[in-house]
């Protein structure tokens, strides 16, 4: 979807491997977690939208980290997405927090490192690389995430698992060769 959306908003040229590379990346993803000749469901819809909005925030964040203020970006989008977390969080559930030195601890170390130090270094370095090419290394979370479960927990994939997280490579690296 990248290619696509950037073509559309800002008239990007699309390279043929890069094309190719984001359709077996695409189809790796859908083999490794897609049900079994399950029907089209409400999971697989927003599954779509999800991808369809990574991929506009990874277009966006190109345009916009080379830009401006990296630091200001990421500010911006922490405090936006944390307050209509909070609107949504109070108009959809009867919520009761209670404070501990463990819940300020975790929320300390999930929001300084693992979300704006994440993100400070993701669009930083985001900057130095190509929109497919940013696409592609983000279709390799959910392989990451299969081989950490099989080591930490033992869980294997079924072939069309093993097929789809090679599909995945294949279209990184051909992507690459693209460049």
């Amino acid at each position: 979807m990248v290619p696509v959306i950037s073509f559309i908003m800002y008239r990007t040229k699309i390279d043929i491997f890069k094309i190719i590379g984001i359709v077996l990346s695409a189809g790796g993803l859908f083999l490794m977690f897609s049900p079994e000749n399950g029907p089209l469901n409400r999971g697989d819809v927003l599954t779509v939208l999800c991808a369809f909005t990574f991929a506009l925030i990874i277009v966006l964040i190109q345009r916009f980290s080379k830009r401006g203020n990296v630091l200001l970006l990421v500010f911006m989008q922490i405090t936006i997405v944390a307050f209509i977390s909070l609107v949504l969080m109070f108009a959809t559930k009867d919520m009761q927090i209670k404070f501990s030195g463990n819940l300020a601890l975790d929320l300390v170390f999930t929001s300084v490192f693992a979300t704006a130090g994440a993100l400070v270094l993701q669009y930083k370095y985001q900057q130095q690389t190509s929109e497919a090419r940013a696409a592609i290394i983000y279709t390799l979370e959910p392989l990451f995430a299969s081989i950490f479960a099989f080591i930490i927990f033992r869980e294997r994939l079924a072939s069309a698992g093993l097929l789809g997280g090679a599909m995945i490579f294949l279209g990184m690296l051909l992507s690459e060769f693209g460049e």
